[in-house]
């Protein structure tokens, strides 16, 4: 696994990443995120993940004081995939590591008995769709435990 220096060197290279960290103050570890859906466009050569995840959200970056929690929903592309695998056993993912292998970004699932491990290598990553859930609107949210994949070829 990568080191969390080399994951946020990383994060930053990546596309609307940037909105996720103005929300939670720092780049996520989207330890527990809910995947709810994965889009694999052959054609495209593109990995297309719906994310849901919440985390503490950082008061401060400087005194790294907490306060309440942010949710947030968007998507994760893997564009110009070169290879790609994933064991999916539920939708919740343990934490993401990215690190740098030549002109690719490979990144890595933490392994987890309870959710899903793998790997994709591609030569870029963005993050769009990026939308914070209210409170309000989290209680009410779908609460199904299921992942929906799209193929497309």
């Amino acid at each position: 696994m990568s080191d969390t220096n080399q994951t946020n060197d990383i994060w930053q290279q990546v596309l609307g990443a940037k909105q996720l960290r103005e929300i939670y103050g720092y780049f996520p570890t989207l330890h527990d995120a809910v995947v709810k859906n994965i889009d694999i466009r052959f054609e495209l050569k593109e990995v297309i993940f719906s994310v849901e995840y919440n985390d503490l959200v950082e008061k401060s970056a400087e005194t790294i004081e907490r306060k309440d929690s942010a949710t947030t929903r968007f998507q994760i592309c893997w564009r110009e995939v070169q290879r790609a695998k994933l064991n999916l056993y539920a939708e919740d993912l343990y934490g993401v590591e990215f690190s740098q292998t030549g002109d690719f970004i490979e990144t890595r699932f933490e392994d987890s008995a309870f959710g899903f491990d793998g790997f994709i290598v591609a030569r870029n990553v963005e993050v769009v769709e990026i939308e914070q859930i209210s409170e309000t609107a989290e209680q009410t949210s779908d609460s199904s435990r299921s992942i929906q994949i799209t193929i497309e070829n």
